[in-house]
């Protein structure tokens, strides 16, 4: 009993191989150009070894290609936007009381500001990396601020944000 996976889109693999060709040339497998073809199957091993290396969640490799381009979209406009903030020195995080709600409930708008006093809202971004970090919180600490200006550093492996002030 084999345990290639033969149920794998390789329309996708082909879309990936196409849209990361630098990413595509590290895989050690010798045997990937057939998975494109379907001549050769990976192992499940492969297949998870491949989506870490990637950075492409594992279901991608088995679903229809319209949302693995869908994915592609969004990393790509992802990468693109925390480039600019920062090529464009967007290193202090403003995290703002933006309301309240009763008593227990807090409202918090998250900017980042360069050093020509330009702002950005990047909630949606800390958001997306922090499913805790609602748009209705308790009040926030400085030791849980800095918890997600370190993982926002880490999601998108770069020292973006520098400072942080809590207003």
């Amino acid at each position: 009993m084999s345990n290639k996976i033969t149920l794998y889109n390789s329309e996708n693999l082909k879309l990936i191989a196409e849209v990361y060709p630098e990413k595509w040339e590290k895989i050690k497998y010798k045997n990937k150009e057939k998975w494109l073809t379907k001549e050769d199957y990976p192992t499940y091993k492969q297949l998870t070894e491949l989506s870490l290396e990637l950075d492409i969640p594992f279901g991608y490799f088995f679903g229809d290609i319209k949302f693995l381009r869908k994915f592609i979209y969004k990393e790509k406009q992802r990468e693109k936007n925390i480039s600019y903030l920062y090529e464009n020195g967007f290193d202090t995080l403003l995290c703002i009381l933006d309301g309240l709600e009763y008593i227990e409930y807090y409202y918090y708008a998250f900017y980042l500001i360069n050093s020509e006093k330009e702002l950005i809202e990047i909630s949606d971004f800390l958001y997306e990396i922090d499913k805790k970090v609602d748009k209705r919180i308790k009040l926030i600490t400085n030791e849980e601020l800095a918890e997600i200006v370190n993982k926002f550093n880490i999601f998108y492996n770069k020292i973006i944000i520098k400072k942080f002030y809590l207003l």
